[in-house]
């Protein structure tokens, strides 16, 4: 088995502009430059999240690309095989979103695994982590009522908003 390691930078530790300038170059191009080291590759990039996963080699590509992406210092977080997959898992059940629960993240992986597969970067151990993850979020929000209530910031502001002004017809709300 070859070990997963991951480069995450969320939402939790990174400011919206370094999350912008992570998910400039696109993931296609990302892939390409860490599967010339890795024997597979995975990079989710999301308006929440660029995550950068590896198999088959060291935690110094990762840096390296941390390097040339500019990841401010701070913000990134490296995990290995264990927390790599643990995360992923949680991800897809929507535990590490913004908004508990919210559903958009689960399309988000698996478009993001479909971009992966067509281009051959995934065929061995991350590919089966990234899978076992799409199905263990699917069965979260199957056998769970983790998606109920606000699905996304969007309809959480509008609760809030409805919970502290009472009724909100005929306001008018600026972005």
């Amino acid at each position: 088995m070859r070990e997963i390691k991951g480069l995450l930078v969320t939402h939790k530790r990174a400011e919206l502009g370094d999350l912008e300038r992570l998910c400039a170059p696109s993931a296609e191009e990302i892939r390409e430059r860490l599967t010339s080291e890795a024997d597979e590759a995975y990079v989710l990039q999301t308006c929440n999240r660029a995550e950068f996963y590896v198999s088959g080699a060291s935690r110094s590509v990762l840096e390296e690309l941390a390097d040339e992406l500019e990841v401010r210092e701070g913000t990134g977080r490296y995990v290995g095989h264990t927390e790599a997959v643990r995360h992923l898992m949680r991800l897809a059940s929507g535990l590490e979103s913004m908004v508990v629960g919210e559903d958009e993240i689960l399309g988000q992986i698996r478009d993001a695994y479909h971009e992966a597969s067509d281009e051959d970067a995934l065929d061995g151990t991350l590919d089966t982590a990234v899978l076992k993850a799409l199905h263990v979020g699917e069965s979260a929000r199957d056998e769970t009522a983790i998606n109920e209530g606000n699905a996304s910031m969007g309809s959480a502001a509008v609760e809030t908003a409805r919970e502290n002004l009472g009724s909100l017809r005929g306001v008018k709300v600026v972005v």
